[in-house]
């Protein structure tokens, strides 16, 4: 059984800058945060 997760990471520079977001406010504890934009793969279905 394979549960391992695949996520993408990307860092984005354009003109000596980066790219980054930050979270929304709410009660999460990361939220009003700032990130680099990622997130999990889905498994393809064949």
């Amino acid at each position: 059984m394979n549960n391992h997760k695949i996520a993408v990471v990307a860092i984005v520079e354009y003109n000596n800058q980066v790219l980054v977001g930050k979270k929304t406010k709410t009660s999460h504890f990361l939220s009003n945060t700032w990130h680099i934009p990622g997130g999990k793969l889905k498994k393809r279905r064949r």
